[in-house]
């Protein structure tokens, strides 16, 4: 078994944070440590690659909203979970329906 180091931070007393602040909180310490990461993570190589073929790059955060039933999977992508949520939202509905006509 990997040992794997973990890292607790101390809230302020009057701090309640909710379970999707919770989960906003753990996405950014790990966005933190793959940006940060020593050495040279696979990610930046394809960056130069495509940089090197001509491509202006922009990356940011993003959310992932996922919905299953059955062999039936969603997913939706939004900058914040109201967005990842009313695309999901958007798919499910549309295979309710049938598909786009």
């Amino acid at each position: 078994m990997v040992d794997l180091e973990t890292l607790t931070i101390p809230l302020p007393d009057d701090a309640h944070p909710t379970d999707d602040e919770r989960a906003m909180l753990e996405a950014l310490g790990r966005l933190m440590l793959t940006v940060r990461a020593d050495g040279d993570p696979p990610w930046r190589a394809v960056a130069r690659r495509l940089e090197t073929a001509g491509w202006d790059l922009h990356w940011r955060l993003a959310w992932l909203a996922e919905a299953r039933r059955g062999p039936e999977r969603e997913q939706g992508y939004g900058r914040t979970l109201d967005e990842a949520f009313g695309e999901l939202e958007q798919s499910a509905m549309l295979d309710e329906l049938g598909g786009c006509p």
